[in-house]
């Protein structure tokens, strides 16, 4: 094969590399990544992206020695000391990872994240020097105050005699556990395995400890997934850890690790994990009999679901209803064995082209769950349709007690009445916010594409999901229509990621925020940001060819008095993009009350009521996508996760079009006056 064809070549497994990598084919991305490592074997480029793809999988020792033969480039050699460094702390070796952060220490390049890590490294090792060099990089003083007060505890528990210890850290473990001081209990269990270097109890419990303070943003799986790998570093082989380490493997996604743990102990048994691992990854021959036995055995609902949703996808609708047909108790799963078997009829009837969910939902008339011991709300007219009939009591808020409730005539969800703006605005301030790991996420995600190419910014998926609607709206077209500048706004833009994928794209980009801890983050990266609100631009009417709004519409107290705003910042022809959770889904009925947990957030639209708005503003409806998105069953972990809901499911939803997140598109009139309304029929109404 000529040089040049041996370009080519590479060039086209690394497209497909990628292109499988955001289709979620983490194995046939892997596969083409070899390809091309074995047509460049001294290129750096395909190692590093198979790096970091064994990174996201936890592979850690596999993605340093893939690194090892290119370590001399620019850059690398600190992926490979990072790897490494992982692979052994994943491992539950603290020991040996202690002396790699020494190496890393004094980077300059390293993420927040990084630095975090280091630092719960070196704090485990008792190094705490060490640690606090590291906290001092991370903002919050409450770092700091906890190693020191971690450093205390332990010097303090080395003078108990040993014998003494054990006896003394769960006296005081039941205690913390008794008034739900989960944070101090963190501490104190840390500070147990130190102590207690051979006991496999405390990895044990403190991995459990993880679990109890759960984020449904970053759940801390890899902390505990950690533990568990140290407990059987220190006794290989305990099933009971074994069991633990099986089932945060498989909330992570790691389907294929697990079965993997599984081999490596045959004694541990649990159908029904393995069979959704198997059949995430794809496995269905193997997957069937385990969850035909499963069936026999326990009448398994979820069991059941998986087999009727195996049938569907090979297009066996009478097999599939048959399936369904045996889900008959619970209210979540009966419920999605009666709407699949509704689409299993349909299917069979009219062909994929049907498949739009939502009128299957609506015929359905799956009965709303109404706040018991609430009377109906009369709360003066709806803010969107001006019906003035009582309102509907749905749920309150955990947090806030805000009560949400649903239009009779419009179908809309709203807090009613609405709050205070003092109140709001309490919920975006305080350190509690700024510490919140969402905005740690924020943060995190802008350093990968500080300095991305713009190919690559172009093929990433928050790009393609603003710019990527196919038939309804020619991205290329409108785009090369404006010619130079391009101006795109980001309202509420955090920390200015969009903001960059756009600057990268040629684009003059720039964000506004009222959250000045992200903003400030993202202008000591350089990107345009700035605090403030939609009201401060009001002098730069006309000015912007795109204007962005992720999960914002649903925070704002009047959502039609802003988005006339929004309308009035575009250009004639511009485009408005925005996403929102949507209330009429399939998550919504199956979880009820439970479904969306955010006190923030003061209105749920669905397709239409979202749509009204649109066009009431002057705003011209292109289209609209409604998607399952992927955090959604770790939001509500007890109802989804711990049934072992296949993946199929998920898919399913997206499929068909009755998922919990809304997109849409909508575009100003190029000329005054023109007619408002929409320009291209939305293919999912």
């Amino acid at each position: 094969m000529s040089d040049n064809r041996k370009k080519q070549v590479y060039a086209e497994a690394l497209e497909r590399a990628f292109h499988a990598y955001h289709a979620k084919q983490r194995d046939a991305a892997e596969t083409a990544l070899r390809e091309a490592i074995g047509l460049a074997p001294d290129v750096a480029e395909g190692r590093v992206h198979l790096a970091n793809l064994y990174a996201e999988q936890l592979r850690y020792q596999e993605a340093a020695d893939i690194l090892r033969p290119v370590q001399a480039h620019p850059g690398v050699d600190a992926m490979l000391d990072w790897n490494t460094f992982m692979a052994t702390w994943s491992a539950g070796d603290r020991e040996t990872a202690g002396p790699v952060i020494q190496k890393l220490l004094h980077r300059s390049d390293l993420t927040t994240e990084q630095r975090r890590l280091l630092k719960q490294c070196a704090k485990q090792n008792g190094d705490f020097q060490t640690a606090l060099q590291l906290a001092s990089g991370l903002g919050p003083d409450s770092y700091t105050t906890e190693i020191r007060w971690q450093m205390w505890l332990l010097r303090g528990l080395r003078l108990v005699p040993p014998p003494i210890r054990p006896l003394l850290l769960r006296r005081i473990e039941g205690l913390l556990r008794r008034f739900q001081q989960w944070t101090w209990m963190q501490l104190w269990l840390e500070c147990a395995c130190a102590t207690l270097p051979r006991s496999i109890e405390w990895p044990k419990k403190l991995g459990a400890n993880y679990r109890q303070i759960r984020d449904p943003y970053n759940p801390q799986f890899q902390q505990e997934a950690r533990m568990y790998q140290e407990a059987l570093w220190r006794k290989p082989g305990d099933p009971d850890t074994v069991l633990l380490l099986l089932r945060i493997l498989y909330d992570m996604g790691q389907w294929q690790a697990v079965l993997d743990l599984f081999q490596a102990h045959p004694v541990v048994t649990w159908p029904e994990l393995e069979a959704v691992c198997l059949m995430n990854l794809g496995q269905t021959a193997r997957a069937v009999p385990l969850y035909q036995a499963i069936v026999a055995q326990s009448a398994s609902p979820v069991a059941a679901l998986a087999l009727g949703l195996i049938a569907l996808e090979e297009g066996d609708g009478k097999t599939a209803q048959a399936h369904f047909a045996q889900i008959q108790t619970e209210r979540g799963p009966e419920l999605l064995g009666r709407f699949f078997s509704a689409i299993s009829e349909v299917l069979q009837e009219k062909g994929t082209a049907a498949a739009d969910g939502q009128w299957i939902l609506d015929r359905l008339a799956i009965a709303e769950e109404v706040l018991a011991g609430e009377g109906a709300i009369h709360a003066g007219p709806c803010w969107l349709c001006g019906n003035d009939a009582p309102r509907i009591p749905l749920w309150r808020d955990t947090q806030t007690g805000w009560l949400r409730s649903r239009c009779p005539a419009c179908s809309m969800i709203s807090v009613f009445p609405p709050p205070a703006p003092e109140a709001i605005q309490a919920l975006y301030t305080g350190a509690a916010r700024k510490d919140h790991t969402l905005q740690h996420l924020y943060k995190a995600g802008v350093e990968p594409v500080l300095h991305a190419p713009e190919a690559e910014c172009r093929r990433l998926p928050c790009f393609q999901e603003m710019t990527d609607w196919g038939a309804d709206f020619d991205w290329a077209a409108f785009e090369q229509s404006l010619g130079h500048p391009k101006r795109m706004l980001d309202i509420g833009c955090s920390a200015g990621k969009e903001v960059q994928v756009f600057l990268n794209c040629g684009w003059q980009a720039e964000g506004i925020d009222l959250d000045d801890d992200a903003v400030a983050y993202g202008q000591s990266r350089g990107i345009p940001l700035r605090v403030g609100t939609v009201e401060d631009l009001e002098s730069r009417a006309g000015e912007f060819h795109l204007i962005v709004l992720l999960d914002v519409i649903e925070h704002i107290a009047d959502p039609a008095g802003f988005l006339r705003r929004c309308q009035a910042l575009l250009a004639p022809g511009g485009v408005l993009f925005l996403k929102t959770p949507c209330a009429d889904s399939l998550p919504h009925a199956f979880v009820g009350s439970r479904w969306l947990e955010a006190s923030e957030h003061l209105h749920f639209f669905s397709r239409k009521t979202l749509r009204h708005l649109v066009e009431r503003s002057g705003l011209e409806w292109i289209a609209c996508r409604q998607t399952m998105e992927a955090p959604t069953p770790f939001l509500h972990e007890a109802v989804w996760q711990s049934r072992f809901y296949p993946q199929a499911l998920y898919t399913w939803i997206g499929r068909l079009h009755v998922g919990d997140t809304l997109a849409a598109l909508a575009q100003k009139p190029k000329k005054m006056g023109q007619a408002r309304g929409s320009r291209v029929k939305d293919k999912t109404t």
